[in-house]
């Protein structure tokens, strides 16, 4: 069976090429009442065409003996990957336990993700992505936990709070997830599809992509173009202009009249970009199937706890238990 070559994810390539920075942590969150074993995220930030964009991908936490200590992954829900790190740190961190990497053997660690455990769970390696890590790096990040790792796994996301929570798909849900409005998910090429409502009419071709935390939506220029009413040129527009492996990258914005909801989640005007210049890998038309765009964070923000819940093919938003 020929392994599918992993789609380029637009906020990974925006944060390489701009810089990302990583925020301030919230607070360690206190043991909850509600029973989930809830672990901090931190927001990593850029700045982009001149603004500062706090809240553009999530770190989350890794610890394992066999790496040597507590390191970084980017959540992102977009890339098809399990647990991926990347092999320039992996090796680096390999050869400070003594043990040399060795490509031609699977790696296995222990450890955490954040609460989360992790037994002899096996590594992906990301060949050519990743640098070694200083001394210096204050957040030093190593990979990727992707879509593949949430398989047979729920994971809850407090974007408000700031935290996540990862369970085994037989573990019973909190009693505060009674009240999240579900929608069915459609796992397919890789990805995860979730119906979106745009002026009454659905859409079953967005995917929910945790790793494009700056975008509520992002599509094809025609699709665009439909969902704005505008034609790209208007002066109003939102512009960003980002460099990215030598390349200039112009992503076009504005926003969608009306609501944008997910089940019973609604957002009033959320902005929808297209790229407006940039290297094919980034057009969505050309990415071998069905696809209209991607769903990021900047749709839920502030206001709700995310579910994605693999295993049962459902997504849901919930709003933030007390406490």
């Amino acid at each position: 069976m020929t392994r599918r070559a992993p789609r380029p994810c637009l906020l990974a390539l925006l944060c390489a090429a701009a810089g990302c920075t990583p925020r301030a942590p919230a607070p360690p969150p206190s043991p909850a009442a509600d029973e989930v074993r809830w672990s901090a995220f931190r927001w990593e930030g850029a700045t982009l065409g001149g603004r500062e964009y706090e809240h553009v991908a999530i770190l989350v936490p890794i610890e394992s003996p066999q790496l040597g200590g507590r390191y970084w992954l980017q959540l992102d829900t977009g890339a098809e990957s399990d647990l991926w790190i990347y092999r320039a740190p992996l090796a680096q961190l390999l050869a400070r336990g003594g043990v040399a990497y060795d490509s031609a053997r699977g790696v296995r660690i222990d450890g955490a993700i954040g609460e989360y455990p992790l037994r002899q769970a096996p590594v992906q390696v990301l060949r050519y992505a990743g640098d070694t890590i200083d001394a210096g790096d204050a957040i030093p990040k190593i990979g990727t936990l992707g879509l593949q790792f949430l398989a047979s796994r729920v994971l809850l996301l407090d974007l408000p709070g700031a935290r996540f929570a990862l369970l085994d798909s037989a573990q019973a849900l909190p009693a505060w997830a009674a009240d999240a409005s579900w929608v069915p998910i459609e796992h397919r090429d890789g990805k995860m599809f979730i119906p979106l409502r745009v002026g009454g009419q659905e859409y079953r071709g967005f995917f929910y992509d945790s790793g494009a935390s700056l975008f509520a939506l992002s599509t094809t220029p025609e699709l665009w173009r439909e969902l704005t009413g505008r034609n790209g040129t208007e002066p109003g527009n939102t512009v960003l202009r980002v460099p990215s492996f030598g390349q200039q990258i112009v992503m076009r914005g504005a926003p969608v009249p009306g609501p944008v909801s997910v089940g019973d989640a609604a957002l009033q005007g959320p902005l929808a970009f297209y790229v407006a210049e940039g290297p094919p890998r980034l057009d969505f038309h050309t990415w071998g199937f069905p696809v209209d765009g991607l769903v990021g964070n900047a749709l839920f923000a502030d206001r709700y706890v995310v579910i994605v819940d693999l295993p049962r093919r459902r997504f849901g938003l919930v709003r933030p238990p007390p406490g």
